[in-house]
């Protein structure tokens, strides 16, 4: 990649920058249409939110080339759009239009006079692997959703296996898989009637669920179809990971809304007494606390530690074993005994 110097009027955003688009379609805008106003000004005030502290750092301590930004050709004129790198445009930019030059760091100063130092992307590397180093698993981090999707089109639109797309951005392809997976969970979850605002705020749990061999199984899934086959149980788990309205019409809090509750609640889906809790508390900790199946299992483990503590007193230690020892034992034997005479009791009733 070559360094070139560009004034910030002839740098423009990227309008499909995944890092602020919330739509699962793919629907890319043509290069003779990025420098259109709309398309910019709609990049720019998504962008305005996220800028604050940087514009702070820059004008206290001036603009410091750390990160390379990188741009792509847009036509002849010597306009370009930024690949990596718009944040900081947008911030440059802001500043610019709202300071007075003469009230800035030497740096700025000269980029906003002069141009802004920028690295040219060849015609011959993908932008989109770029993307993947630096927010997938780079320094640079997107959000799930948007990770996600990046995964998406470098395996949907752009072919790459999986096998590839874990040796290019470095992820293991289990976890290529995870994302994708999830994406194409909500995705069906959307075409279920599900706002695409509030599912691709779930893409956390739908990835965590896909990691939890338990909920695999209760949801039935199934990864050539990528889909979850268990209707019934789908439709519950949709319940526990939204709002829902109560009788007076407000909404509910999520019985699921973290990964530690589907954490959770990956223990009870044995168990239909605690799902029905959950259902009707919206709680995960009340479920799991009140797991009838939980109970049995902690009772069994104890029992089990009893016996292999017991087992390990060899004769030679019960040789030595003095009054109070003793005591013990027969305090342990009366209780066994009374608990099996019991149990006979309620077989025999």
């Amino acid at each position: 990649m070559n360094t070139t110097k560009i004034k910030l009027e002839n740098l423009f955003f990227d309008p499909d920058n995944l890092r602020y688009d919330d739509n699962f379609d793919f629907d890319p805008i043509p290069k003779n249409s990025i420098m259109n106003k709309t398309n910019q000004l709609k990049v720019y005030n998504k962008l305005q939110n996220d800028i604050s502290e940087l514009k702070g750092s820059i004008i206290a301590n001036d603009f410091i080339y750390i990160e390379m930004i990188v741009a792509e050709k847009i036509d002849n004129k010597g306009n370009y759009y930024i690949i990596e790198g718009n944040r900081r445009l947008c911030t440059l930019k802001h500043i610019a239009e709202n300071y007075h030059i003469d009230d800035l760091k030497p740096s700025l100063q000269k980029i906003i006079r002069d141009g802004l130092d920028v690295k040219v992307n060849s015609a011959d590397y993908d932008e989109d692997v770029l993307m993947g180093m630096r927010h997938i698993t780079g320094v640079k981090h997107w959000n799930g959703f948007a990770k996600a999707k990046l995964v998406i089109k470098l395996k949907d639109i752009k072919d790459y296996s999986f096998e590839e797309i874990g040796q290019k951005v470095g992820k293991r392809v289990a976890d290529v898989k995870k994302q994708y997976y999830s994406f194409k969970l909500l995705y069906n979850m959307q075409q279920d009637g599900y706002n695409q605002f509030e599912v691709r705020n779930l893409y956390t749990i739908f990835y965590e669920t896909l990691g939890k061999p338990s909920f695999r199984d209760w949801l039935e899934w199934d990864e050539n179809r990528m889909a979850f086959l268990n209707k019934n149980n789908l439709d519950r788990f949709y319940r526990w990971i939204t709002k829902s309205a109560d009788a007076e019409g407000a909404l509910e809090k999520e019985a699921i809304s973290s990964p530690q509750a589907l954490r959770e609640v990956s223990r009870i889906l044995d168990d239909d007494y605690a799902l029905d809790i959950l259902d009707a508390t919206k709680n995960p900790f009340e479920a799991v606390s009140n797991s009838k199946i939980l109970k049995e299992q902690k009772i069994e483990k104890t029992l089990k530690k009893i016996l292999d503590s017991v087992e390990s007193i060899s004769t030679t230690d019960l040789e030595k074993l003095d009054k109070n020892s003793i005591r013990y034992l027969g305090k342990i034997e009366k209780k066994v005994q009374r608990d099996i005479r019991y149990l006979k009791f309620l077989n025999e009733n």
